[in-house]
């Protein structure tokens, strides 16, 4: 049985390969390709910010590999724990959940 992170990678690749291909070559995402990921990034990061990471992220033929692919991930993981340590900040450490799902 895949472990939660298995999944995960491999929902991550799957993910590059359904989108890639429709615009170009078959392993490379387009600028329109990318704009079709989840909307996460809409939500967590501004557009400037956004536009600033994809940018720095392109080759010179506008498309996104694999590789470079995996680079956004992690900047969008590292963006999403920041997020997440700093809510925790705020709202002090999470409350344990009782049997049935009630909070403590």
């Amino acid at each position: 049985m895949a472990t939660t992170l298995e999944r995960a990678l491999a929902s991550s690749a799957a993910t590059f390969h359904k989108r890639s291909g429709k615009e170009g070559y078959k392993h490379q995402l387009s600028k329109g390709e990318l704009k079709e990921l989840p909307s996460f990034m809409g939500e967590q990061l501004d557009e400037h910010s956004s536009q600033v990471l994809l940018k720095d992220l392109e080759d010179k033929d506008k498309m996104m590999g694999f590789e470079e692919y995996m680079v956004l991930l992690h900047c969008l993981s590292m963006a999403c724990n920041d997020f997440c340590a700093k809510a925790q900040a705020l709202l002090g450490p999470p409350r344990k959940l009782a049997a049935g799902g009630t909070v403590q």
